[in-house]
């Protein structure tokens, strides 16, 4: 009885308000939603994350009930999505050249910095091999690389790489070996 005196928009967070008006008229109009998230208050007026779904079940032709089929707190998985986000973009901005190759020596991710050194774009550099900017480079090189950085978890040279255009500039490599998750 306490909840029915509360208007429903005051539970959901100021900032994520215009989007739950949407929600909201996507579920009038579809007469269903699911996996929508935004800010809930708890009780104790502190706020969640919440990832819900809701139904219309139409009770009479003037006023529509609301059913909630499902609401889950999703705070913890947000707050890690956060700082991946936060660790993305400190790599992203950071001046030094960010490379990050799989074990077949093939460039899966690049920040800004390796981009303008480099003069090519992402799309460019993703899925190539180390060598595609690394004239220097050679298998049985490689394989003593992954050797040392595989015994010692790091691995630090200089060496050139190429731009686009096919010049050569010269750069200090720090290598770290990493496994996650079977990778």
């Amino acid at each position: 009885e306490e909840l029915m005196k509360v208007n429903a928009f005051e539970l959901i967070h100021p900032d994520d308000r215009k989007a739950a008006q949407k929600v909201f008229t996507e579920l009038l109009t579809k007469g269903s939603i699911s996996h929508k998230e935004m800010r809930v208050m708890r009780r104790d007026g502190s706020w969640f994350w919440a990832e819900f779904s809701a139904s219309v079940l139409k009770e009479s032709t003037t006023s529509p009930a609301y059913i909630m089929d499902s609401m889950r707190d999703i705070t913890e998985r947000k707050q890690s999505e956060e700082q991946v986000m936060i660790l993305k973009h400190s790599i992203d901005v950071h001046y030094d050249g960010a490379f990050w190759m799989d074990a077949g020596s093939r460039i899966v991710y690049v920040n800004d910095a390796s981009c303008r050194n480099t003069s090519y774009s992402r799309e460019e550099l993703i899925g190539r091999h180390i060598s595609f900017i690394n004239p220097q480079i050679t298998e049985e090189v490689l394989k003593l690389i992954w050797e040392k950085l595989r015994k010692n978890g790091s691995f630090t040279t200089e060496s050139v790489q190429k731009r686009k255009n096919g010049s050569e500039f010269p750069v200090e490599i720090v290598s770290t070996y990493l496994r996650f998750e079977g990778k």
